[in-house]
């Protein structure tokens, strides 16, 4: 599961479909749709319309002068079940002050019953308001598809005026800032608006770049593809930033050209990324988990994982679960297991816990 999780690109806000998924978002089903894209940050949020409550007190509305942060979801989507924990400590640390609300979609027909199920099983893991969207799941039309979101989870920040403040994923700390600066009245949505039309402007540019890496990564032309990466990057290194963990893999796995990996990689971890925590930890996984690679380098992959512990304070469990792989492949393993008891003693997920748990003993079994 950890793997699966690492493995995807964590940094980039561009959804359209090939490497850049931004923490493990799982697709939605395929389908068509004209409202696709039309709405963005800066506009009124659509109507809250549900089949059923689940979970918590019934919200007939959006009300004015309320925050919300209106979340999609479904049981069958492994990343949801990852990002739900950190929900719930948002929703008890934030209040009365805002309102979230999960809202299931892409459900099989008649999965109310599911729904239920799976919520009861989470207990107070997901300690907030949960809803079924309905078998049709008009939301999701209306919310997910309007945007142009094909991966859940997925959230929407709405301000006390009924505008959308935000869209994306729920974890890497951006919604979380949003939604304090909404909270205190700080955030400038008039700025964000206009910011996301420029993204937009952006994606619209990148789309056949990144048709044309798809196609070569399929086809394995991955000389090819990393020009195309090249491109993205270059259009927008902060959106696109993400690809850079791809490139790395491709060269040092696919191409077996470990040395020119690292030298691409390392100026990076240096300078764009070495405040992007999310970034610095998956590629330090990479270097000590990903099958295939000959060069293992376990200091920069330590170096790595250590600067993101720094930048989250030491508090997140799958960073310093891989702060104690590293340790204990440097040979270090009473340290490790240190580190890895405090990375179980975070970490609430229970499969999650469970995997680390198992790393734990194994650290335990060497020494």
């Amino acid at each position: 599961m950890r793997s699966a999780i690492m493995g995807v690109i964590v940094s980039t806000g561009l959804l359209l479909g090939g490497p850049a998924v931004v923490w493990g978002q799982q697709d939605a089903p395929k389908q068509e749709s004209a409202a696709r894209k039309i709405l963005t940050v800066g506009d009124p949020a659509p109507k809250l319309e549900v089949d059923t409550w689940v979970k918590g007190e019934a919200v007939k509305g959006l009300e004015k002068g309320k925050v919300y942060v209106v979340e999609f979801w479904a049981t069958w989507c492994g990343p949801c079940r990852v990002s739900i924990p950190h929900l719930t400590e948002l929703q008890a640390r934030v209040k009365d002050k805002a309102t979230i609300i999960g809202v299931a979609i892409w459900e099989e027909k008649g999965a109310l019953g599911d729904v239920r199920s799976f919520v009861e099983q989470m207990g107070d893991k997901m300690e907030y308001r949960v809803a079924f969207g309905g078998d049709d799941a008009s939301m999701a039309k209306t919310w997910m598809e309007a945007a142009g979101q094909d991966g859940i989870p997925s959230a929407f920040v709405v301000n006390g005026d009924g505008r959308i403040a935000w869209i994306g994923h729920p974890m890497g700390g951006e919604m979380d800032k949003v939604l304090d600066q909404v909270i205190a009245g700080a955030f400038d949505i008039d700025k964000a608006a206009s910011a996301a039309r420029k993204r937009a402007e952006i994606m619209a540019k990148a789309k056949p770049i990144n048709d044309r890496f798809r196609q070569a990564a399929r086809a394995q032309k991955w000389e090819d593809a990393i020009k195309a990466v090249d491109e993205l990057m270059a259009l927008d290194p902060e959106q696109f930033g993400g690809f850079a963990q791809w490139k790395f893999r491709t060269m040092a796995i696919e191409m077996k050209q470990p040395e020119q990996a690292y030298a691409f990689i390392k100026p990076l971890t240096e300078g764009q990324f070495k405040d992007n925590a999310q970034m610095l930890n998956s590629i330090a996984w990479s270097i000590l988990d990903d099958q295939g690679l000959e060069n293992r380098d376990f200091d920069l992959a330590l170096k790595l994982s250590q600067r993101a512990g720094e930048l989250t304070r030491n508090e997140d469990g799958m960073i310093l679960d891989t702060v104690a792989l590293a340790l204990f492949r440097k040979g270090q393993v009473a340290e490790a297991i240190k580190t890895q008891e405090r990375a179980v003693e975070l970490t609430r997920d229970p499969d999650m816990k469970a995997e680390m748990t198992g790393r734990l003993e194994m650290f335990k079994k060497a020494k």
